[in-house]
This record gives structure tokens, C-alpha cells and sequence, in this order.
């Protein structure tokens, strides 16, 4: 039964028509909701939520945000003549998991230390 809640509420979530934009809103909304009302009811939702690779994943989400079309484009202009829709679609996400990982690591978590650093001087 909350299994089912949990893929109706991703479905919510992420189903876009764009004739009737007003009814998906209320619809993701919804998802949001059920999504909230699972994580804080079912342990298995939590559990779920701690396997290491959705740890991961939150970790490097802003990273991924930021690259990811990036190396969308990069894809296609490069292979996009050359390859099927599903290698490309591997080789974007795998380009875009490594890409977020360095940026997180090289880049965003440096930033952030860099920052925690200068507002521990500010009076």
C-alpha cells in the first residue's frame, strides 16, 4: 500500500503535460505531500532514503544541476550523429555522475569550507 503511495507520488512529481499546467501543478504538489507524509510515516521510506547511493547522489545534486546540460550538449554536438539514443543517454549520465562528482569535490565542498572559514572571522 505505501509502495503504492510512493510511485504515485513520483509519478505526481514528474509528469508533464503541457496543455493542462495548472492540474500538474496541484498534482506535483500532491506528490510533494505524499512523498513528505511517507517519509515521516513509514520506516522503510527512511531506511530507503539512507542507502548510500541516494547519500551520494544528494551530495552531488547542486553539482549535477549545474553540469548536467552541459554535458548533454557536449554529447550530442560531439556523438549525436554516430551513436543510438540509448548509448547516448548511458554516456550523458555517466559523463554527468563523474563531471558532479569532481565539480563537488574540486570545486563546490572547497567553496564552502572557503566560506565557513571567512565568516568564522567576521566579528
Amino acid at each position: 500500500n505505501k509502495l503504492f503511495l510512493l510511485l504515485a507520488a513520483i509519478l505526481a512529481l514528474v509528469y508533464y503535460d503541457y496543455d493542462v499546467k495548472g492540474f500538474v501543478s496541484y498534482l506535483r504538489a500532491i506528490g510533494a505531500v505524499v512523498l513528505l507524509s511517507l517519509a515521516f510515516s513509514w520506516h522503510g521510506f527512511e531506511k530507503f532514503l539512507h542507502a548510500p547511493v541516494l547519500q551520494w547522489l544528494g551530495r552531488i545534486s547542486y553539482s549535477l544541476y549545474l553540469v548536467h546540460w552541459f554535458v548533454i550538449y557536449l554529447v550530442v554536438e560531439l556523438l549525436g550523429q554516430t551513436l543510438s539514443l540509448w548509448q547516448l543517454i548511458l554516456i550523458i549520465i555517466i559523463l554527468s555522475l563523474i563531471c558532479a562528482e569532481l565539480m563537488s569535490r574540486l570545486v563546490e565542498y572547497p567553496c564552502i569550507n572557503l566560506g565557513k572559514k571567512l565568516l568564522r572571522k567576521v566579528p
